[in-house]
């Protein structure tokens, strides 16, 4: 079976200071998946690199099938991330 979301060997961090590292699994089509851990362990910044919110500096994240990782420029909702909904809109960075 395809996974509907593959991660692998992700790494990613602010201010060039790595916070999580090495991290890869697999998400299939109709599968419940949870990332548990305690406060501080990375858990947020996983979901934000996967949502092109922090800025990736190693490993991959695949969407059924399309590498998010490797395009320049990427935009979220070009390439289907943060989209989703049964009426679909881009869901954009905080405002401050």
């Amino acid at each position: 079976m395809n996974a509907l979301l593959g991660v692998t060997d992700l790494c990613a961090g602010y201010g060039g200071a790595p916070i999580i590292e090495d991290i890869t699994f697999d998400v299939i089509e109709n599968e419940v998946a949870v990332i548990l851990g305690p406060n501080g362990a990375g858990k947020s910044t996983v979901l934000k690199t996967i949502f092109a919110l922090t800025t990736i500096s190693g490993g991959s994240i695949d969407l059924a099938g399309k590498e998010l990782t490797t395009q320049k420029n990427i935009k979220s909702c070009e390439n289907g991330r943060l989209c989703g909904s049964s009426k679909p809109q881009c869901i954009s960075k905080p405002h401050r």
